[in-house]
């Protein structure tokens, strides 16, 4: 084949797999990654946590934990953990500025045991999902898996930005 020929093939498969490269990276996401990369490495960072009753308004089968990551009553992280009768559901909220970046969330499902019946030891991942936020608007969202008993309809943006919202408002509320 002649290098002419070559140079035009490669120069053709160039243009033609441009647009996918560029739509793996949304913009604003890398410099969220990095924020939240930080975040998870800040060993200054001071820990509150609350318990079931102290932030739940239902009690659930496995209880549940709230925990603050702040420095300077500047609150940079939040996690959830929440114990429920087929597994448990943990969310992790990060912050720049008072204002949600990024939200984590992981779903784990008890595993059967061999006579059918849920091994309460055991659990694996049914859903993770990472959610990037800007300006209070989902940017980028990546899941993989099913959650259960999920309400489809609901507005996930909405629930997060409620959720954070009310979290913050209790953390401020008992300093």
């Amino acid at each position: 084949m002649k290098p002419g020929k070559i140079f035009l093939i490669l120069f053709a498969a160039i243009i033609f797999a441009w647009p996918v490269w560029s739509q793996n990276e949304v913009p604003g996401v890398p410099e969220i990654r990095a924020q939240f990369n930080a975040i998870n490495t800040d060993a200054g960072l001071k820990t509150d946590t609350f318990e079931n009753e102290e932030f739940l308004e239902q009690g659930t089968d496995g209880g549940g934990m709230l925990t603050f990551y702040y420095r300077n009553d500047s609150i940079r992280k939040i996690v959830t953990w929440i114990g429920l009768s087929y597994g448990n559901t943990i969310r992790e909220y990060y912050f720049s500025n008072d204002q949600l970046i990024f939200v984590y969330e992981n779903v784990a499902t008890f595993v059967e045991n061999k006579n059918g019946e849920r091994d309460l030891t055991k659990t694996e991942t049914a859903f993770e999902g990472r959610y990037y936020i800007h300006d209070n608007r989902m940017i980028k969202k990546l899941t993989t898996g099913e959650k259960p008993f999920e309400d489809k309809r609901k507005d996930l943006m909405k629930e997060l930005l409620t959720e954070a919202d009310g979290y913050f408002k209790l953390f401020y509320k008992k300093k």
